[in-house]
């Protein structure tokens, strides 16, 4: 057995007033009411065959006034070498940075700069409850304001569920900000400055025979936080799937959600949902993964901030609030500007994998592969970076692997290569300058 012992006291030989005992087949037996503490234990000399990682702690986190003077909170690492690159990652409903924390811990160990915020409604963030400050693209800006506080000029971001809404915006208006853009579960969302919520109830009805976004009535509603509240469990069950073929009968059909968290309904919490074990040694903090920790840690981030903010998405983009600022958004552009990786997920039944794949393939001329558009798919829920991270983490670096490796190519030929390049910079005027390292950029002065 390996003891267990409180951060608030690691001195050797003290004892947990959480559990006493850490099993080596990796269960430990920790309450909801124990969440206030972080279990820490004494490594062995030679440590088990877990997975040992660091975590999201609240020493990296930093809070930002933002221009419209809503306050951010955000977890921040710097890269380990001034060639790494940031990777700004972007949650969704009903999450905060927490949901990140697998690629977290993998990319910070990779040498990547990090940046996670709890998103506007969201743990340690503001909680406006008027849906007219969740318009995406003043989410948008807010995002903006913390890489320019950071001094950091562009950054490579993953967005997840509402994320992707947000980086779709961010591609639009603040191309020059983004090295490359990562969407998970959910896809590019072009501007829709027509959408009709009842429209789409029955285009999805009659294209899959359920309706996709029936939910979003009951979150719309005044009344679907305070229900969700006190129906927490349940809530969280169908959020989060054992099964995922249940948001097929209990979340997608209207009223489906509202009937059954309203009575309580008893669903099987997720399995795959992982838990974390704090582990102390030689003056560093790691973490090993358990079994049910993960949702008990999401139900204490909803107890502590409520939803009556979180849902405000919904309220937004069922009553036009985002009508109005997709009225005044630039097309998009075909191709998009920057390098972008759609992950889908195979076994979420709401946000279509095929739905978003096409709207990419018809961005990039159908074209599934290459150097500008990387798409993969897993077989995983809608919550793939939580349900299997490994797998996700791996694909994510392949594609920034491949990206920086462009970015490399690209300065070698402009500073080194192309004698006649630069013998046609001293003689030309600054507009065919820009031209020529377009040029550059866009494979034309590349040779193999």
């Amino acid at each position: 057995m390996i003891e267990l012992r409180s951060s608030k006291d690691p001195a050797p030989g003290a004892r947990s007033p959480i559990a006493t005992r850490w099993r080596e087949e990796g269960t430990a037996n920790l309450g909801p009411s124990q969440l206030r503490w972080a279990p820490v234990i004494q490594l062995p000399d030679s440590l088990p065959a877990y997975k040992a990682r660091r975590r999201l702690t609240k020493s990296f986190y930093r809070t930002l006034r933002v221009s419209r003077g809503l306050d951010y909170n955000y977890y921040f690492s710097s890269p380990r070498s001034r060639q790494k690159p940031y990777i700004f990652f972007i949650h969704g409903f009903p999450s905060t940075s927490y949901d990140w924390h697998h690629q977290v811990s993998f990319f910070k160990e990779k040498g990547y700069g990090i940046i996670v915020p709890d998103m506007l409604g969201y743990g340690g963030t503001s909680k406006p409850t008027d849906p007219k400050f969740y318009r995406m693209d003043a989410i948008a800006h807010d995002l903006i304001d913390i890489l320019d506080v950071e001094n950091i000029s562009k950054a490579i971001f993953v967005g997840h569920d509402w994320g992707c809404a947000i980086l779709s915006r961010l591609l639009l208006l603040h191309p020059s900000r983004l090295h490359a853009a990562a969407f998970l579960s959910v896809g590019y969302l072009p501007p829709d400055p027509n959408f009709d919520y009842e429209k789409s109830l029955r285009d999805s009805k009659a294209a899959f025979g359920y309706e996709l976004l029936g939910y979003f009535s009951f979150f719309e509603s005044e009344e679907g936080s305070s229900i969700s509240m006190d129906n927490l469990d349940t809530f969280l069950n169908i959020l989060y799937p054992e099964d995922p073929k249940t948001w097929i009968t209990d979340m997608g059909p209207i009223d489906a959600i509202r009937d059954s968290i309203s009575s309580g309904k008893v669903l099987p919490s997720a399995s795959w949902l992982s838990s974390e074990v704090c582990l102390y040694s030689h003056g560093y903090v790691y973490w090993l993964s358990t079994s049910t920790q993960d949702k008990a840690q999401q139900k204490k981030i909803i107890q502590d901030g409520g939803l009556a903010a979180p849902t405000c998405y919904y309220k937004a983009k069922v009553r036009g609030v985002h009508n109005g600022e997709d009225q005044a958004l630039p097309p998009t552009p075909f191709p998009l500007n920057v390098p972008v990786f759609y992950g889908g997920a195979a076994e979420d039944f709401i946000c279509l994998t095929p739905v978003y794949k096409q709207i990419l393939d018809q961005i990039y001329s159908g074209s599934q592969e290459g150097e500008r558009y990387t798409y993969r798919e897993f077989k995983a829920n809608h919550w793939l970076m939580m349900q299997i991270p490994d797998e996700v983490n791996k694909e994510l670096t392949g594609w920034i692997q491949r990206i920086e490796a462009f970015e490399q190519k690209f300065w070698r030929s402009f500073y080194m290569y192309d004698i006649t390049l630069w013998t046609k910079i001293l003689f030309t005027g600054a507009l065919e300058i820009q031209v020529l390292i377009m040029d550059v950029y866009n494979g034309r002065h590349f040779q193999s």
